[in-house]
Order: C-alpha cells, then structure tokens, then sequence
C-alpha cells in the first residue's frame, strides 16, 4: 500500500507549484482588468479636459476676434468651425487610444486567464500520465 501511495503523494505535491501559478496568473490578470478599468477612465477624464481646453481656447479666439472688430462670419467664421473640428478631432483621438489601451489591458486580463487554464490542464495531464505509468491508477 505505502508503494502505491508514494507516487501519488509526489505527483500531488508536484501539483502544488501549477496551483500557485495559477493563482499569480489569476491575480495579474484580476490585475490587468482593473488597469484596464483605470485607462478608460482616465481617457474620458482626458477627453474631457480636452474638450474643457477647445472651449476655452474657442472662446478666447472669438473674444479676440470681437475686440478687432471682426464679425464672425466668412473667413473668420471658417477659422471657427475649422478649429472646432480639430478640436473634436483631438477628443475623439484621446477617446480611442484609451479604448485601444484599455482593450489591450482586457485581452491581456483574458490571455492570462486561458493560460492559465491551459498551464492548469496540461500539467493535470502530465500528473495523469504518470499516475498510470506507475501503475496507481
């Protein structure tokens, strides 16, 4: 009995060291989730400033144009709505590389999730393996 027992209690302390990878895995991945979670949130707070600044400066713009005694219509008026489009150009731009980052965060979250299952698996396999060439099971 203690002869069949033997292999059985190495291969399952060799199990030990796959579980604790496992756990690492999941926690960077529980990781990159959240620094996804954090990018797109910083990226609409960086849209939003982006567009707090295309107000201001918009503003500023048209104040000046006032006081030169310009009327904002023709060139002027074009000068306007061509800065406007840039400026939300700039917005949107802002607003996809967070997306594109936080994306990347997420599928890093997700590539380390099916490693790990992946790792998990194969190494259950192996264990299995050797179970039976030992004649445990």
């Amino acid at each position: 009995m203690s002869n069949s027992l033997g292999p059985a209690l190495v291969m399952g302390t060799s199990l030990a060291r796959p579980l604790i990878d496992a756990q690492s895995t999941t926690a960077q991945a529980r990781f990159a989730e959240q620094q996804a979670a954090a990018t797109a949130a910083y990226a609409r707070q960086q849209e939003a400033a982006e567009r707090r600044d295309a107000a201001r400066s918009s503003a500023a713009l048209r104040g000046r144009f006032a006081a030169a005694g310009v009327a904002p219509t023709g060139s002027p008026l074009e000068a306007l709505e061509e800065k406007a489009r840039e400026d939300e150009l700039q917005a949107r731009m802002v607003r996809y590389q967070g997306a594109v980052n936080a994306a990347s965060d997420q599928m890093d979250a997700r590539l380390r999730r099916a490693r790990r299952t992946s790792d998990l698996l194969g190494e259950a396999e192996s264990i299995g393996k050797s179970l039976m060439a030992s004649g445990v099971i």
